[in-house]
């Protein structure tokens, strides 16, 4: 059986396939409101599925509140440029570079504080696993 989507459980007889994807019917939700999204119509916003006539603004992935202007995109999700901070020092990380450590963002400085070596070096990307250089795309 292929994999959720969002749960990446196994779907059997009775999921839906949208988006080139298979989801179980509970796991099919509007990505802005949680809300089931069923058969009816829907629209595609940063890859994931809205409602149909749902905001257009998408969420800060920090403080949950609609990221309309000053923002960010970094680790995959949108911020508002003052809610995206090093997870060390707090000061906000705009358009420095900076790793990716257990999911949590660090300034380079911090990182190399916090665990005595120099950031890795790896090709700039907004997923992978352990360590990486980013830098967060203001939108």
């Amino acid at each position: 059986a292929p994999s959720c989507a969002r749960c990446e459980g196994p779907v059997a007889g009775g999921g839906v396939s949208a988006l080139g994807r298979a989801w179980h019917r509970e796991c099919f939700v509007c990505s802005d409101s949680g809300k089931p999204l069923g058969t009816g119509p829907f629209q595609v916003r940063d890859g994931l599925p809205v409602a149909h006539g749902a905001r257009q603004t998408p969420l800060c992935a920090e403080c949950g509140e609609p990221a309309d202007s000053d923002r960010l995109y970094a680790m995959g999700r949108f911020h508002h440029a003052a809610c995206f901070v090093c997870v060390h020092c707090k000061a906000r990380i705009g358009g420095r570079r900076f790793v990716v450590h257990d999911g949590e963002p660090y300034l380079e400085s911090c990182f190399h504080k916090v665990f005595g070596e120099p950031a890795p070096h790896a090709p700039s990307s907004h997923e992978g696993a352990g360590e990486r250089r980013h830098y967060a795309g203001m939108v």
